[in-house]
């Protein structure tokens, strides 16, 4: 059986930030960043991959820092050379991502993924705009030949060619939850510039999407736009599946005016709104949330759910997996 993928679309909060894992990085990560965070940190889609994993029998691996950087032939600061020498990792998947840094430089990369029976899926992929986000980031998505599991990973570079590696993720097993989340993005950006280079080479089996509810309050004119952009995002979902389910994001601190004079609020319920009037199953964590608070003192509620007005900390994200996971098992 081929592996069943289940990308997770977002901005920040899909993304991880606001559990401190962006500290790790190097170099430091920055607002629009698409390089993604450890599988370790207490983001709420690492936990829901656990949670998959643990259900499924799936599992997933990481390789960057030293431990990618010694497979290289070279390194220039966090990121492996690839030129002249094959990058090869020797280990089994049913899905690799291959994360690139992209210079000012095209490089046209191979990916080969060889089977135990000696058979090989090819991948070509160039890069060469360098435009796409502040860290220059390109990701490449290898599946072995239908019904394989692959034993090896290459990359190899057209000869005067080079390319930057920084991070490769293996899955394996019958589930890979991938998360593509990208922060600062609102929903109409992430449909035009960024669905159909991440979302649509992996066919999804379902998708989780988290609304980008405050980057499209801070960024969207009105909420009859986001409302519009939301169907926009769900037409493109389902024309790779009919598995979708959105989930809403925290109660924000602050003012709850942005300064293009809009209300967080309408957004929240615009959300909820399409969802309803489109069948999408919506797990509403904006509202379990509002009723923990609401239980509260003023002062303790800061502390409690929020690294900033803006992101949830380690409990914001414990309580997106808890109530998510239960709606994304029955999907499987």
């Amino acid at each position: 059986m081929s592996i069943r993928v289940i990308p997770i679309i977002g901005d920040s909060h899909t993304w991880g930030e606001g559990v401190r894992a962006e500290r790790s990085l190097d170099p430091a990560v920055c607002c629009g960043d698409l390089r993604p965070l450890p599988f370790t940190h207490p983001c709420y889609v690492n936990l829901l991959r656990d949670e998959l994993n643990r259900e499924t029998g799936s599992s997933c691996e990481e390789y960057e820092g030293e431990a990618l950087l010694s497979l290289c032939e070279g390194r220039e600061g966090p990121f492996g050379l690839v030129k002249d020498k094959p990058f090869t990792l020797e280990r089994p998947f049913d899905l690799a991502r291959v994360f690139f840094f992209a210079t000012s430089e095209e490089a046209v990369v191979r990916l080969t993924a060889t089977s135990p029976s000696g058979q090989s899926t090819v991948t070509e992929t160039l890069f060469s705009d360098t435009t796409l986000m502040s860290a220059a980031v390109k990701v490449a998505h290898v599946f072995p030949g239908k019904g394989e599991t692959a034993e090896r990973l290459t990359v190899t570079c057209e000869e005067d060619c080079h390319a930057y590696m920084y991070r490769v993720e293996l899955y394996r097993g019958h589930y890979a939850l991938v998360n593509c989340g990208i922060g600062s993005c609102p929903t109409k950006k992430f449909v035009e510039q960024y669905f159909d280079r991440y979302v649509t080479p992996l066919s999804p089996y379902a998708i989780l999407f988290e609304g980008c509810t405050i980057n499209d309050w801070l960024q969207t004119p009105s909420d009859l736009k986001y409302a519009a952009h939301l169907r926009r995002m769900l037409s493109a979902q389902r024309d790779l599946t009919s598995r979708v389910l959105w989930h809403t994001v925290t109660p924000i601190g602050g003012s709850q005016i942005s300064g293009q004079g809009t209300t967080y609020t309408d957004y929240v319920n615009t959300i909820r709104s399409v969802a309803a009037e489109a069948g999408v199953p919506l797990v509403d964590c904006n509202a379990e949330m509002e009723t923990i608070l609401s239980a509260m003192p003023e002062e303790a509620r800061a502390p409690y759910f929020y690294h900033d007005p803006w992101h949830p900390n380690g409990e914001g994200h414990r309580l997106y997996a808890e109530s998510v996971w239960p709606r994304l098992k029955a999907l499987l």
